[in-house]
């Protein structure tokens, strides 16, 4: 084999294999995490894109994309049980699902295990944060005295996201 053969047939693999899949992801799982901060709103093209690219990892990798597809309508399906009880947003009953879908069902479990984690972990940051806002309020800071009474779950989501790709990034 000359270099130029080996060459491309490593370039096509980057190229076509799941490590760029994996890094459109974790941009897309980042941009609904800083939006879900800022505006508590989850953009639907991050979530469809993750979907799609979620499918895609499936296919590349050569996983059962059918019982992803499945988990994810099962957590869809869930997450809007939860968006109905006003648990959380329909954002977050979204980007949970269509990060179930690159996670499949071999790492639903620990994917929903680490959000889950996140999120409390991020509502104990929520809470410690008021005695703060006081006393900002008080030494004449510019801030709300009281947190927002929501909290941004897609923040927690696209963190347990993250720690999904970390596992499913070849090499790491």
């Amino acid at each position: 084999m000359d270099w130029v053969t080996w060459a491309s047939d490593k370039t096509a693999a980057l190229l076509l294999g799941p490590v760029p899949t994996l890094a459109l992801v974790a941009g897309l799982l980042v941009w609904a995490g800083l939006s879900d901060l800022r505006r508590y709103l989850i953009p639907n093209a991050a979530v469809g894109l993750a979907a799609a690219l979620g499918l895609v990892y499936q296919v590349q990798v050569g996983g059962p994309a059918g019982s992803a597809l499945l988990i994810a309508a099962t957590v869809l399906a869930v997450g809007f049980l939860g968006f109905a009880i006003r648990l959380f947003g329909a954002g977050d009953a979204k980007l949970l699902a269509a990060v179930a879908l690159l996670a499949g069902p071999s790492e639903i479990l620990p994917f929903l295990t680490q959000t889950l984690l996140i999120g409390g972990g991020l509502a104990l940051l929520w809470l410690a944060a008021r005695p703060l806002r006081h006393g900002l309020v008080l030494a004449g800071f510019h801030v709300a005295a009281e947190p927002a009474r929501q909290l941004p779950y897609g923040v927690a989501i696209a963190g347990g996201g993250l720690l999904l790709i970390a596992r499913l990034w070849p090499g790491l």
